[in-house]
């Protein structure tokens, strides 16, 4: 385990309770007083809240942390005992800092702090206030749980790599040979053999024409590794080694130095005005190209945007010797697929390339790529059909997974393998979305691209907080008037219009439905060979009553091509506009049954939980108000502040006959965030659905208590 700490001075800002995590645990109100809990299970489970990323943690994934020996049952009255118990603790602060739910907790953020926190949310601006580490994270509850000791682990080790990749940056955007020689020093105490520190000590003393030095630095950094035969340097550093420490013919020594010193000038030494581009690959120069993707970068004085959000390289899918043909083809389809998908480039690896071995993720960092795509396919077994395995790894995380998924592969129905292969695709690509969106959340906001603000946009609505609504809008439409040919935006403007028509009651719903469909016409425009799209452009004529012969029309229209190219299938607009064909031709059934494929789909993508709203309530129509019950119960707790869920999980409350206290507390919840929320305006939204469905919603709406106008 590592020590990792930081030392952070108090700061004179609002929030009721701060939490130590370093070091000793220390809980303290704004007056400094000690509202620590006493027990080590009731510490851990508020340490647990803490570094939960401000989100909300499951009780069984709790229960399962704190008592991982203990029946379920047993476990989960535990569970309640110990919230009560800290609840007791921070009573002093006079205001629930813990948001505690049916099925989840959480901290709220505007009234606690966590020293933790500001480590992980640090970057290369704010480094100045953390010191090197000599403090163990949480060390006295070592051994509360052998689930929790794992858990804790895992923790330590997200700080560290978050501190080191920080430093790595800052590394990056430093020019001062003396400050790149503090930096490296500081990434050194962490990890003795980090390749990028010693490449950028090596470097900065040949920035300053000391040779001598640089050849002393390069021993140094051999006699490290020789302490770790596991290890060896990087390729990048061995070359850079051989070259430091080779004897040269006179003259070469100019060579190294205009190859290997930092881009950008230095100060001092005959030659700091010089600028050398090979680093930029040595010191992660790849990171840094990606990063400019998402910032608004320069060339040449002008501004200029990339048109491709990631880079994806597929490794050779893994199969026993008799599948091995099956699995090649199963690669080259999801990578045709992709690529018609747009937005991620696809690279393809060299005839004969062999990575490195033992740094194999900085050779493919090298070729470009971002993420790897691996797959395994097992044989059929006991009377099972094949299996296909599907993994994204994060390059520059080490090989991190951030997507991945298994499903049965039909060896006779080809269709049925392609159609499943282009929802892995679709799924693939909004999940490297999700990825690069939460990479990039601490650049700033006024240097995003247009990729960076759209990509920002779409995290905030995977959210589902309305009060983010209006900063979406300006994020999006800030990346459309910088660059009006990136389809990428319009897209998601039209995905978002959609879902605040049935999120945000205090806006015109002809607002929200002609802006979502003036979004969708203008994606057509930029892309009209993509027939993905079309979907997109029909679910948003659904929405308005008059335009819904022109939907049926361009739905159909779409269709006629599905069969032979299922790319264009397993999309939000896709299942938005089969499961509205079953509710207008009054097929609740069949609707039932469009909205049960996108539950069980093995390659769900982020973006069905726009539909939440929209499937809830086509079920409450249909009869299966219960489930929609508890799926509200659910979402609620998950996303409070996410009026689209609450509506239809009121109605189905009422028609299920629901206890009154919770309609009740539904009702007020919605109406504490919702000010604007009338039952004539959940109506007029609702203007497409048939006439018989709307008296239902309105009649429960109105026994709920909800307000006329």
């Amino acid at each position: 385990m590592l020590d990792i700490g930081v030392q952070t001075a108090r700061q004179a800002d609002p929030t009721l309770l701060r939490l130590t995590l370093f070091g000793r645990m220390e809980a303290r109100t704004l007056t400094g007083e000690s509202v620590l809990p006493i027990g080590g299970k009731t510490r851990a489970l508020l340490a647990i809240l803490a570094l939960s990323d401000r989100k909300p943690v499951l009780r069984s994934r709790l229960s399962e942390l704190l008592w991982s020996r203990r029946p379920e049952e047993m476990a989960r009255a535990s569970l309640r005992q110990d919230i009560h118990r800290l609840l007791d603790a921070l009573s002093p602060l006079g205001v629930d800092v813990i948001d505690v739910q049916r099925h989840t907790l959480s901290l709220k953020p505007a009234l606690t702090s966590v020293d933790a926190e500001r480590v992980l949310t640090a970057n290369s601006r704010t480094l100045g206030g953390l010191l090197p580490p000599d403090l163990l994270l949480l060390g006295e509850l070592n051994g509360i749980d052998p689930a929790f000791d794992e858990w804790i682990d895992q923790q330590r080790e997200r700080i560290t790599l978050h501190i080191k990749g920080v430093c790595e940056t800052r590394l990056r955007e430093l020019r001062d040979p003396d400050q790149i020689d503090t930096e490296a020093e500081r990434l050194l105490l962490m990890d003795e053999l980090n390749d990028t520190a010693w490449r950028a000590r090596i470097q900065a003393a040949l920035s300053r024409g000391d040779h001598a030095r640089a050849g002393a630095i390069a021993e140094n950094l051999l006699k490290a590794f020789e302490r770790q035969p596991d290890r060896v340097p990087a390729a990048q550093t061995q070359a850079l080694i051989n070259r430091v420490l080779l004897p040269r013919e006179p003259g070469d020594a100019a060579d190294v130095f205009q190859e290997e010193m930092l881009p950008g000038q230095f100060v001092g030494g005959a030659d700091s005005s010089a600028s050398y581009s090979s680093l930029v690959h040595d010191l992660g120069g790849v990171n840094q190209q990606k990063q400019d993707v998402l910032l608004i970068a320069n060339k040449n004085g002008a501004e200029y945007f990339a048109s491709s959000l990631a880079s994806v390289l597929f490794l050779t899918f893994a199969a026993d010797a008799e599948c091995v043909e099956h699995a090649r083809e199963l690669a080259e389809t999801l990578e045709l697929l992709l690529v018609d998908l747009g937005l991620i480039s696809v690279l393809t690896t060299p005839s004969g390339y062999t990575p490195d071995a033992i740094n194999p993720m900085q050779s493919y960092q090298g070729m470009g790529a971002d993420y790897l795509v691996s797959g395994t396919l097992r044989p059929a077994m006991g009377g099972a059909k094949p299996r296909l395995v599907l993994r994204v790894l994060d390059v520059r995380e080490n090989a991190a997974i951030i997507w991945g998924t298994h499903c049965e592969i039909e060896v006779v129905d080809l269709a049925h393998t392609r159609v499943m292969l282009s929802a892995a695709a679709q799924s693939i690509k909004w999940g490297i979305v999700l990825a690069e969106a939460r990479r990039s959340w601490n650049l700033p906001r006024g240097n995003l691209s247009p990729l960076g603000c759209g990509v920002r946009a779409f995290l905030l609505m995977m959210n589902r907080d309305g009060r983010t609504f209006s900063e979406i809008e300006q994020l999006l439409e800030h990346a459309r008037r910088k660059d009006g040919q990136q389809a990428f935006i319009p897209m998601l403007q039209s995905l978002f219009f959609y879902g605040r028509s049935v999120c945000d009651w205090s806006i015109e719903e002809d607002r929200c439905q002609q802006n979502a469909l003036d979004a969708a016409r203008a994606v057509i425009a930029l892309m009209p060979y993509q027939k993905v799209y079309l979907p997109m452009l029909a679910a948003a004529l659904y929405l308005n009553p008059k335009t819904q012969g022109q939907a049926k029309s361009v739905f159909a229209s779409f269709m006629e091509d599905a069969p032979s190219d299922e790319v264009i299938l397993y999309t939000i607009g896709y299942y938005f506009c089969t499961t509205m064909e079953c509710l207008l031709a009054g097929r609740m059934a069949d609707a039932l049954l469009e909205i049960e494929k996108v539950r069980l789909s093995p390659c769900r993508s982020p973006l069905y939980a726009l539909l939440d709203p929209f499937f809830m309530l086509i079920s409450v129509l249909a009869g299966e108000g219960r489930k929609v019950v508890e799926s509200g119960r659910m979402l609620a707790g998950m996303y409070p502040h996410s009026s689209g869920c609450l509506v239809p999980y009121l109605v189905a409350l009422v028609t299920e006959g629901g206890d009154s206290g919770e309609i009740d507390a539904v009702r007020t919840h919605l109406l504490s965030f919702s000010s604007s929320l009338t039952v004539g305006r959940v109506m007029r939204r609702l203007e497409y659905l048939p006439s018989p469905q709307r008296v239902l919603i309105e009649n429960a709406l109105r026994q709920a208590g909800l307000p006329e106008t």
